[in-house]
């Protein structure tokens, strides 16, 4: 069902669907000075992204549709767009509790057709931002992908532009957070590597919390995720970052613009890292074989782990050295 990166199946029928909802706008309305709404039901990243994108062009959207559990992402970000809440469960994701959505775990239309669709209304067209190539597949940044999807304006590339109007920074307080869940098995730092990083940081003073939702036993402080509220202030309370390709580390980076340390793994940091200046870093090894479609085994190796991801030793010299350049010299 995947060519050259394209799902060729998976969004077919929405996109029929939407095709058909512009058809029936233009009878019954014309084709001049339309409402449009996006719609991107849920997927944290995808939501940081496309918000970004959104704030940095010009477009002819004025209204979102996302799942209610996103929705403090977009309030976050400040965006321009109302903001349109589905009280129902996202789909496969988030915190989906109701029992009666998982027979659409893997059937995007099923979902979109009977929860998401419902709340369009028939005098305004809307387009549907689910990604339908794999990003991998090519060297642009996802918030770049999205602004290409919403205007015809030239721009410049996000890792071109350094980050400006940065907030200050607190005093140093010597406390690392790390996030090591990427999301599936190969985006997750080996677990003994954590533990060496986390000896390593504890020996030279530095108190570090790992943020987890998971069950591992580590020797240090956890927190779990509960809400962006929380998240903010946990992040902003720890002098920088580390995490792997994932939500924690982007909202660090692009929108706390908070020192930041992305360690990559089997994805490309092109897709979705910030320019590399005194607040943001990232850590990989560049082996051939990334970007790579697999989720749990090396199709290389055949282990469960990526050998793309640096050494600890490796993350902790980028840690130190983000350290003394953001705060100065520490004892």
């Amino acid at each position: 069902h995947v060519a050259n990166g394209f799902y060729l199946l998976r969004y077919q029928n929405i996109y029929k669907l939407m095709t058909q909802h512009a058809i029936n706008y233009v009878k019954d309305f014309g084709s001049q000075n339309p409402k449009a709404t996006a719609v991107l039901p849920f997927h944290a990243g995808d939501l940081l992204f496309f918000a970004k994108a959104a704030a940095e062009t010009k477009h002819n959207f004025k209204k979102i549709l996302v799942n209610h559990e996103y929705a403090d992402i977009l309030k976050k970000m400040n965006t321009e767009l109302e903001i349109l809440s589905v009280p129902d469960d996202s789909l496969g994701r988030g915190r989906n509790k109701n029992g009666q959505h998982t027979l659409h775990n893997n059937l995007e239309f099923e979902y979109f057709h009977h929860v998401i669709h419902p709340y369009l209304k028939s005098n305004e067209l809307f387009y549907f931002f689910r990604p339908v190539r794999r990003y991998s597949h090519c060297k642009f940044h996802l918030v770049d992908q999205f602004k290409y999807a919403l205007s015809n304006e030239k721009f410049e590339p996000v890792r071109a532009v350094i980050p400006t109007n940065l907030p200050a920074l607190a005093k140093a307080q010597k406390k690392i957070m790390i996030h090591f869940d990427g999301g599936w098995h190969l985006k997750i730092f080996p677990y003994e590597n954590q533990l060496q990083l986390i000896a390593q940081l504890q020996k030279q003073g530095y108190t570090v919390t790992v943020l987890t939702n998971l069950a591992d036993s580590y020797p240090c402080n956890t927190v779990k995720f509960e809400n962006l509220e929380s998240l903010t202030q946990q992040i902003l309370s720890n002098d920088i970052l580390l995490g792997m390709d994932s939500f924690p580390v982007h909202y660090a980076t692009h929108v706390l613009k908070h020192p930041t340390i992305c360690a990559f793994s089997s994805t490309q940091a092109e897709n979705s890292d910030n320019a590399v200046y005194d607040r943001y870093d990232y850590a990989i090894e560049d082996l051939t074989c990334c970007p790579c479609d697999a989720a749990d085994i090396c199709p290389v190796f055949g282990k469960t782990n990526c050998a793309n991801f640096s050494s600890a030793d490796k993350i902790y010299q980028k840690i130190l050295k983000m350290s003394e350049t953001c705060y100065g010299a520490q004892q």
